[in-house]
Parts: structure tokens; sequence; C-alpha cells
């Protein structure tokens, strides 16, 4: 009797004794229907080949203590639970990526709420100044002008306004926390 009208059970004797044409007879005779299964579940025609040639690797490397009844049965429930394992790492994946992507912006959150609580502080201080030297550091911290350009909008020499700029960084340091003035002092705005 030729493989191709042999039945399964018969095939997987064959199998047992290590005969790679009964074994590729039930792959092909087997594989189409278990790609569609799986690619129902899944859609992913890569992942579904790999549930299926997994399943058959597990048919031969055990195929001399394998005891199979139903194979058809045997070959659904395995690539099923092929699928249904991809489906849960997704499932877990996804969540974590949930859970990740709420973590960063919660951080993001806190992040520029601290912002504008140091924002608010800074500008809380700078109220103790005065106003020339508040003018100038606001100017060069919050307007991003450069000394040169302060000097030349305030009709000071250069000189003016690094001694202006360094006195509202001396009273903030005194004010508020040394680590939120470094932010201050290395050009923070």
């Amino acid at each position: 009797m030729p493989f191709d009208e042999s039945p399964d059970q018969e095939l997987l004797l064959l199998i047992k004794k290590g005969d790679t044409a009964a074994f590729d007879m039930l792959f092909n005779r087997h594989w189409e229907t278990l790609y569609l299964k799986t690619f129902s579940l899944l859609r992913d025609p890569e992942t579904c080949e790999d549930i299926i040639q997994d399943v058959f690797l597990r048919i031969w490397q055990n195929r001399k203590s394998i005891k199979i009844n139903h194979f058809n049965s045997y070959l659904q429930t395995s690539a099923r639970n092929g699928a249904f394992k991809i489906l849960a790492k997704r499932k877990l994946e996804a969540n974590h990526l949930n859970t990740l992507t709420t973590l960063e912006l919660l951080y993001n959150a806190e992040d520029e709420m601290n912002a504008k609580e140091l924002e608010s502080q800074i500008m809380a201080s700078l109220e103790h100044l005065p106003d020339r030297c508040r003018e100038i550091f606001l100017m060069s911290r919050f307007e991003n002008m450069s000394n040169t350009e302060i000097a030349k909008k305030l009709t000071l020499s250069n000189r003016t306004v690094e001694n202006q700029l360094h006195r509202a960084i001396k009273h903030l340091r005194e004010v508020l926390p040394y680590l939120l003035c470094w932010h201050i002092s290395n050009g923070w705005h």
C-alpha cells in the first residue's frame, strides 16, 4: 500500500522506526489544516509555520516513546496549545508595555510637576531681587538672551550684566536647595 493511502496510525508506526518518508507524508497530509487553524487565531504566517514545525519536530524527536491514539486530535490540540501560548505571551507583552507606558507617563507628569514647582519657587525667590537684577536674570534664563544681547538692549556693559546674573544666582542658591540652583546656573530654563 502506498504511503499516501496509509492511515495515520500506520505511518506513526513507521515513524517510530525512523522512516522519514512516512514522517514527510504525515507532515504533508496535515500541515495545511493546522496552518489554517493556527492562522485563524494568530494572523501571523511565520508564527503559524513555527508552531506547526515545533509540533512535528516534537513528534520526530520523541518518535520512539510517543504514544498517540488519535493523531488528528493530537495535532489539533498541540497546534492550538502552541497558538494559545503565543497569544498569552503577546498579552503579557502588551500588559508589560502598557505598564511601562503608564509608568513613563507618570514619571513625565512628575517631572513636569517638579519643573513647574521649581519654576514657581524661582519666580517667588526672584521677587526679592532688585528690579534690574531680576530683569537681567529673566532675559538670560527665560528668554535665552546672551549677555551681549542683554547689555545692548538695556544699554549696560557686559560686565554689569555678568555681575547682575552672578548676584541673582547667588541669591537663588541661598534661598533654594543647591541642586536645584545647579540647573539655573547651567542654563536651565
